[in-house]
């Protein structure tokens, strides 16, 4: 109930004291707790990069690593898709071996492991971590040779989807791996009934919703941008804000969880841009959105031009340009059933 909400918040927020406090009287319910993605406690952690939380998690025999998400993610999977490093560090730093060579052979439920997904979002240091880990002498004879040839449910690689992606070649031609030339596939709903022959031709439209990974441009050398949630992918530098005519984004202004006397009080403002995009071309509608804030939405929608449906229809529209999401993906992607 509301101990294990307020264990997800700290989680999230990196709260360690609050955590422990909440643990100390529930763990049990804590640490079994799965929520309507089927993410434990320890995902959030991991998909914050909050590792004193996970410390915390680690250190209590009821919690179970290898937990999935009704997709079949494991910790380890999330923390590679979100380019989370100090965490994907713990995990595999941490872990008994036996347990970090089950977690790295892991598939998720369109038979990705981690590395395919570190590959497909093109964090190159995540893709170098998982192959090391992979090399060491616990994770059995031939390891990282076995580990990249593991194939998903369309026959790649992790070296076959980072040459689709444009990123992460390098660490796999150290080891002497080049792609294949895989045709690119998409996803079918869990449980639908397709013929071998016919899987990756049917396109089912939630699932493109859901998918997290978009084509990016090859980084520039010297950059390695941090990733977090509404950070900018590694492949595109960060750009720099040009403010237009003294107006300052509504995106620029705010910070989770959003508090609506504060967001009304913006949007009263003349000199703020409801929907004015961040440096990273983020939309307050998208961190909104995201963030399952319903009375903030309202506050917002509600400043939509009436006069002009084609303006309004493009700032409803608006995409971030990393993952070409707009507000509603953004809220399938993350869940967020009431926005």
């Amino acid at each position: 109930g509301d101990m294990v909400e307020a264990a997800v918040r700290c989680a999230q927020e990196g709260d360690v004291e609050g955590l422990r406090r909440i643990l100390g009287s529930s763990a049990s319910h804590v640490l079994g707790y799965r929520d309507e993605k089927g993410f434990s406690v320890l995902h959030w952690a991991v998909y914050f990069d909050e590792s004193s939380i996970v410390s915390e998690l680690l250190g209590h025999r009821g919690l179970d690593v290898e937990a999935e998400s009704k997709r079949g993610q494991t910790a380890l999977h999330q923390a590679a898709l979100c380019d989370s490093r100090r965490c994907l560090a713990q995990l595999l730093g941490t872990l008994p071996r036996p347990v970090v060579s089950s977690l790295l052979r892991r598939q998720n439920q369109w038979g990705e492991s981690a590395l395919h997904l570190a590959a497909a979002a093109g964090h190159t240091n995540a893709v170098e971590m998982l192959l090391q880990a992979s090399e060491m002498p616990a994770a059995g004879e031939g390891g990282a040779s076995k580990l990249m040839e593991q194939r998903d449910h369309w026959g790649r690689r992790a070296v076959d989807v980072a040459a689709q992606h444009g990123e992460s070649l390098q660490p796999f031609r150290r080891r002497g791996q080049e792609p294949e030339d895989v045709e690119s596939s998409q996803r079918v709903m869990p449980g639908a009934e397709v013929p071998p022959e016919e899987a990756g031709h049917r396109a089912a439209l939630m699932q493109e919703f859901m998918d997290r990974v978009q084509e990016a441009p090859p980084r520039p050398p010297g950059e390695d941008p941090q990733r977090g949630i509404f950070e900018e992918p590694p492949g595109r530098p960060v750009l720099a804000a040009t403010p237009v005519a003294k107006m300052r984004a509504l995106s620029k202004l705010v910070e989770y969880p959003g508090d609506p006397e504060e967001v009304a009080a913006l949007l009263e403002d003349d000199t703020v841009d409801p929907f004015g995009k961040d440096m990273l071309g983020v939309t307050a509608l998208h961190k909104f959105a995201a963030w399952d804030k319903v009375d903030l939405l309202d506050l917002l929608l509600a400043k939509l031009p009436s006069e002009d449906p084609t303006a309004a229809r493009t700032m409803l529209n608006a995409q971030s340009p990393s993952d070409g999401f707009t507000a509603l993906h953004h809220a399938l992607d993350m869940g967020a059933a009431r926005s």
